[in-house]
């Protein structure tokens, strides 16, 4: 027998695999645990890691199960509201500590996904702040376009959060941005 609209939309399947996910990342990451290393499952973040170093990997997983037209995951895009609201929460989170830019110095924003971020043009960017092929104001400039063709307010108010943050602090910010796709 198949399983009904209505079964389908009362199911939890959906919302549990994201959970899943989560604790499988952290499960995965435990197994590599290194001598004086720390792992949290939402402590600090989705998932956390404090080095023996001292430093922080915080770890936002998010799963999918849309697929596009050839049946595949779909892909991690340039509007993604997963994205935009990670991004904004890192945001609150950097904008609360009393050094806001050693507090980044220190820690890793990682996004863990099975999305793809193939032609993702906010990765594109990203990566071109991080290697010096583009300057802060360009960037900047990047985001406020971006945010200006946003017609979801929610997602454009987070893209704006992030586009506000001082040079310094955005600049070094954007270098601690990371993403695992695809799996």
């Amino acid at each position: 027998m198949s399983i009904t609209k209505t079964q389908k939309d009362s199911s939890a399947s959906d919302t549990s695999i994201g959970f899943d996910y989560q604790f499988y990342h952290f499960f995965f990451l435990l197994l590599d645990l290194k001598h004086g290393e720390k792992i949290g499952l939402e402590v600090k973040d989705d998932v956390h890691v404090d080095l023996a170093n001292g430093s922080l990997i915080l770890i936002q997983t998010k799963h999918s199960l849309q697929q596009n037209t050839a049946g595949k995951v779909i892909n991690l895009t340039e509007r993604d509201k997963d994205l935009w609201k990670t991004i904004f929460n890192w945001c609150k989170i950097i904008e609360e500590q009393s050094d806001p830019i050693k507090f980044i110095q220190n820690t890793s924003f990682q996004i863990a996904s099975n999305k793809n971020g193939a032609s993702n043009p906010f990765i594109t960017e990203l990566v071109k702040i991080q290697n010096g092929e583009i300057k802060v104001k360009d960037f900047k400039d990047y985001l406020k376009k971006l945010a200006d063709n946003t017609s979801d307010l929610e997602i454009k108010s987070f893209i704006e959060r992030f586009a506000i943050q001082r040079s310094q602090t955005l600049k070094e910010f954007t270098s601690k941005i990371c993403f695992e796709l695809n799996h």
